[in-house]
């Protein structure tokens, strides 16, 4: 019997992971595997998501829909290979474009059957944003299922806000509300059946691989402040767009999440790392600009320059 697949798509920062760990830890008699995608050379998702489920594939350097995209079938054969899993979960990058994927799952259609194509809206992100992502109106577009996370610190308005304009560009897809991820596993396997879910292959061929304009940089650090991480989101949080990492603050192993300027930093619950990594993603700076900002930020020594690696997307 073919696996139930679902995909997820969302912008930077939209609560992807977050979405991944709610569903999995409310689910705990299903076998999930789980692939994820990352466009920079250092990972961070994927040890987030692995204390709870082991069955993890990760690609990375490059997003599936274009750099990488040759990957995602040998991925997805290799996790069926590896374990038996009930659900298939695929998180794809923050600047990927969904369309490609959903066509190259086609491949695949013996072994897996795609329930639904899952978009993750920030609720606390302008509206504009709307506007600004291409990659994220055609995956609304082209949704089954729309999620509006963080409704927890959004206003009613913004929340509203985004519900008006969903509905209005795509009034098929099932709409939810989610407060830290969480929601029913059914709307996302067993949603309204809808033409959305497999894209034609005039679709794929439309995605152009420049307008993936983002910088990627990896910091390696031995420890940080938390003083030091709320500095850098108040003077670069705008900026910069996204932080994410592990990293040690006081002797104890944390998960740093920032999108613009809201930081979150919570216990690490994975094997701790050999050494902490901060991963920088900005559509705004230049790569030496975001590099240099975050070493100085950070007082990374000189020293440790060949430890940094920095992906530049397209």
């Amino acid at each position: 019997m073919a696996i139930p697949t679902v995909l997820v798509s969302g912008a930077l920062g939209s609560g992807k992971t977050t979405l991944l760990k709610a569903i999995v830890a409310a689910n705990p008699q299903r076998r999930f595997g789980i692939v994820v995608n990352e466009f920079g050379d250092v990972g961070v998702d994927g040890d987030l998501l692995r204390p709870l489920i082991p069955e993890i594939v990760e690609i990375r350097n490059g997003c599936i829909c274009c750099a990488t995209q040759d990957q995602l079938v040998p991925a997805i054969n290799e996790m069926l290979r590896a374990y038996h899993v009930d659900i298939l979960l695929l998180e794809m990058s923050g600047v990927a474009e969904p369309l490609p994927v959903l066509h190259e799952l086609r491949i695949l259609e013996p072994l897996i059957e795609v329930r639904s194509h899952a978009v993750v809206v920030d609720a606390a992100a302008g509206l504009d944003l709307a506007t600004r992502d291409r990659n994220l109106r055609n995956a609304v577009a082209h949704a089954t299922v729309m999620i509006v996370s963080k409704v927890d610190i959004a206003g009613r308005t913004a929340i509203d806000g985004w519900i008006a304009y969903l509905g209005a560009v795509n009034e098929r897809a099932t709409l939810v509300e989610a407060r830290n991820g969480e929601m029913p596993l059914s709307c996302l396997i067993d949603p309204a059946r809808s033409p959305a879910v497999m894209a034609g292959p005039q679709a794929a061929t439309a995605h152009d691989a420049r307008s993936h304009r983002f910088n990627s940089f990896c910091l390696f650090v031995d420890s940080v402040t938390e003083e030091a991480l709320r500095r850098f989101v108040s003077c670069y949080g705008n900026k910069v767009g996204r932080m994410k990492g592990i990293v040690p603050i006081a002797g104890a192993w944390m998960e740093i999440q920032a999108v613009r300027d809201d930081l979150r930093i919570s216990p690490f619950a994975g094997t701790a790392p050999d050494r902490g990594r901060l991963v920088f993603i900005s559509g705004a700076m230049y790569p030496q600009e975001l590099r240099r900002v975050a070493s100085e930020s950070f007082e990374v020594d000189r020293a440790d320059e060949a430890e940094r690696v920095e992906t530049v997307v397209d």
